[in-house]
């Protein structure tokens, strides 16, 4: 196994340099005058030296603007292109160390601004208070979040995570998808307007009395629980609901004395 790595080339004077250490492993990063990456460096990464080795192969002569916000992305596609079998748990290692050398490069946290003890998404580094950030900046909306973050779009070992927190933030959030319950609530009412065209149902028999949404849930409350059909109803209106908000729909239903 190389414990020692070393990509050089001649440029000019060199203009910035970064060096990081984690635990046993030492990084070294130098940029020249046009901020071109001419150098880059490690040593004692052990089970991670080649995967530094394909990110330094990769970066050598490329200007910090050419790949600082799409590095995970390009490291992962141009590995699958090239067939390459590695370990996705160091890959997404390997990745983190470089990323908090350009962090020391740069100055600041431009890239892994990430608790590594709460990491939700390593191969577009995210922890867990990115994500509830995430949540509230999007209003609940996840697609929104997802397409502005690209949490689970590498090797998808963190969707069932993101679901669950996301599922959580859901309930005890102000909003969802992006709307307030009352505007929830409002829309609905909006849409059942049609509904007995659409099931041939009438909610004015059985009563009807209030709509209110809660953890997630519309809740519908009617007057009692009379003969009618209710797991029926339920099953239209959650059809008809979810094919309108292009989601599926939970209903409860309680009955009033």
């Amino acid at each position: 196994m190389i414990q020692n790595f070393n990509f050089t080339q001649t440029f000019e004077k060199t203009s910035i340099q970064a060096d990081y250490q984690f635990k046993n492993i030492s990084l070294a990063l130098k940029l020249d005058s046009l901020n071109k990456v001419y150098s880059f460096s490690h040593s004692g990464a052990a089970e991670l030296s080649p995967y530094l080795d394909f990110i330094g192969d990769y970066i050598l002569d490329l200007k910090i603007d050419d790949f600082k916000d799409c590095l995970a992305q390009t490291i992962f596609s141009i590995a699958l292109e090239k067939e390459v079998k590695w370990s996705q748990w160091y890959a997404n290692e390997a990745l983190l160390i470089f990323q908090r050398l350009l962090d020391q490069l740069i100055g600041r946290e431009f890239f892994s601004q990430c608790d590594p003890d709460k990491i939700i998404c390593r191969c577009f580094p995210k922890d867990l208070s990115q994500v509830l950030k995430g949540h509230d900046q999007t209003k609940g909306v996840k697609t929104d979040f997802l397409k502005e973050s690209l949490v689970g779009s590498g090797c998808g070992k963190c969707k069932t995570t993101l679901d669950n927190i996301w599922q959580e933030l859901d309930q005890a959030s102000d909003y969802f998808r992006g709307k307030t319950p009352l505007e929830m609530v409002d829309e609905v009412k909006n849409h059942l307007m049609d509904f007995k065209n659409y099931s041939a149902q009438d909610l004015d028999e059985v009563e009807l009395r209030n709509i209110y949404f809660d953890s997630g849930h519309f809740v519908f409350e009617f007057s009692s629980n009379n003969e009618f059909n209710f797991d029926s109803l339920q099953t239209s209106l959650i059809n008809y609901l979810s094919s309108h908000f292009g989601f599926e729909v939970a209903l409860r239903f309680t009955f009033l004395p």
